[in-house]
């Protein structure tokens, strides 16, 4: 007999371990495998078979079964590329490959994969060991981002033709123009409705293979934008030949090969005043977000053309249009925290905390709201770093790695700096790794010369970060962190909003050791 308690209590802990790994591997979407080149076969974890849409019947898998995972084309030959350098290069280091996986299903995925190779003492290759992200989400986020800022910057745009008086012909063009661009349509008009005479003016359109001539007219019956005017709603069409269309249209639409057809009525007051139509020559099913940004586009148009009562729908609409910024820059901050997921809810956070701290400092409400968004925004540059470096753990080698990851302010100034109305909020975005004794970047800004919003969300910003709790580390508790600000004051920090922030946080700043915190105060 023989007492194995401990060999199998090490067999449990193995187990568990596996467990959680696997578990893990799941919540972060990223598979490992190992590739022993001198058996030429590939085992896998199970999330790999999770990321390709297969059931793991075992464990390992040929490199031909491999192969048919990548999308045929562009991702294979990257692969086979990067084997080729394997094998003839020694030296060839650690590598990443950003690529698609087709699932059996036929659907395309998003991928990161990481490979490291192993070798003999003569440097032949023995072992890749690798491993694969689901990244279709993230990947969908950076999409999405980039669509919401084409489309903000389109309405701001259109926004300020209305405000500029350019002449409603002019108006309407760069109206249909942005357009054409942020819906990827084909062809797209402007019909004013007359109600007495119940006949459409044709005001304007673009995409067109014949030129429109301006104010061509057709009578209203027998047309299908006929729905647009009883039913005051939008009105799509997925195979526009099967569509009666009247004769003077029939006449500019016959050539044109259209598909699909979608139109808005132009509303002011309850009446339908005109339609917005675009036009694709491919199948296409709108999305709710398009349809939504079609209708956001519609509403533009309507103001345009009813531009008698200018002022008053412009207050309207830049009451709506500040409500859709604030919104969508909420929406960027979360696509933010959704890419990173080290720093999810920070954006919020910070954001909210900056206000307080603000007030509390005697801002003027009326930069609050750019304050807000410049909190919202401040990360916004970490879409031009590339992922080996934002997500890498160690930390970054200096002259190279940390100088790109130290571009990323500029980045954010180079992306909202064309945004007007988002200008006074760029303080936070391009300053906010300054410091007060000017060892800050990106351009070494000192003292006062920092904008003060700047000056205020810095603080903040290294609160939250060192209370919060990170792969590589626990969140510190507050009086540690209040003692590093307070040690910081006249280096990182401005001394008046160092003091500013620990009375709002109920402290006081002391010489030596922070006082702990009070029960009942704004942090219990």
């Amino acid at each position: 007999m023989r007492d194995i308690t401990e060999y199998k209590r090490t067999e449990a802990k193995l187990v568990r371990s596996e467990s959680n790994l696997a578990e893990a591997q799941q919540i972060s979407h990223v598979g490992s495998w190992r590739w022993d080149l001198q058996r030429n076969m590939i085992q896998c974890s199970e999330e790999i078979f999770r990321i390709a849409g297969l059931l793991p019947q075992d464990k390992e898998m040929t490199p031909e079964a491999f192969s048919r995972l990548l999308h045929p084309g562009e991702a294979e030959e990257v692969f086979q590329k990067v084997l080729q350098r394997i094998q003839q290069n020694k030296d060839y280091p650690t590598t990443n490959i950003e690529h698609l996986i087709l699932r059996p299903n036929g659907e395309l995925r998003n991928v990161y994969t990481r490979i490291k190779v192993y070798r003999d003492e003569n440097g032949s290759p023995l072992l890749l060991l690798g491993t694969t992200q689901d990244i279709t989400e993230r990947k969908h986020a950076e999409e999405e981002i980039s669509d919401r800022t084409g489309q903000l910057i389109a309405l701001h745009a259109i926004d300020l033709a209305i405000i500029h008086h350019y002449g409603l012909r002019k108006t309407l063009n760069i109206i249909l123009e942005h357009l054409l661009v942020q819906l990827k349509v084909d062809a797209t008009s402007v019909l004013i409705f007359d109600s007495s005479a119940q006949t459409f003016k044709i005001a304007a359109a673009q995409g067109f293979h014949i030129k429109h001539k301006g104010n061509k007219c057709f009578r209203a019956g027998g047309e299908f934008v006929d729905h647009l005017i009883k039913e005051k709603d939008a009105l799509t069409i997925l195979d526009l030949s099967q569509t009666a269309v009247a004769p003077v249209r029939f006449e500019l639409l016959s050539d044109e090969a259209f598909v699909f057809y979608c139109g808005m009525p132009l509303m002011a007051k309850g009446k339908v005043i005109g339609v917005l139509e675009v036009f694709k020559r491919a199948a296409f099913i709108p999305t709710q977000s398009w349809l939504g940004f079609f209708e956001a586009l519609a509403t533009q148009t309507a103001i345009a053309i009813e531009n008698v009562k200018l002022i008053k729908d412009l207050q309207t609409s830049n009451a709506s249009l500040i409500k859709a910024y604030d919104e969508t820059l909420e929406g960027w901050s979360r696509a933010m925290d959704f890419r990173d997921k080290e720093t999810e809810g920070h954006t919020q956070r910070v954001a909210e905390m900056t206000l307080q701290l603000a007030r509390a400092m005697g801002v003027d409400e009326n930069n609050l709201q750019y304050m807000r968004w410049g909190a919202l925004l401040h990360d916004i540059g970490k879409i031009g770093i590339p992922d080996a470096i934002l997500y890498k753990q160690d930390k970054l080698i200096p002259g190279t790695e940390q100088v790109v990851m130290r571009k990323h302010p500029e980045v954010a100034y180079e992306m909202l700096a064309p945004i007007s109305f988002l200008y006074p909020a760029l303080d936070i975005p391009y300053c906010h790794h300054e410091k007060w004794d000017g060892t800050g970047y990106p351009r070494g800004l000192k003292g006062e010369q920092i904008p003060l919003a700047a000056r205020i969300f810095a603080i903040v910003d290294v609160w939250d970060a060192l209370r919060s709790d990170r792969p590589y580390r626990k969140g510190w508790p507050d009086a540690e962190i209040y003692k590093y600000i307070n040690d910081q004051m006249g280096k990182h920090f401005d001394p008046q909003v160092v003091e500013a922030f620990l009375k709002l946080m109920h402290q006081e700043a002391p010489s030596s050791n922070l006082a702990p915190r009070k029960k009942g105060s704004i942090l219990s």
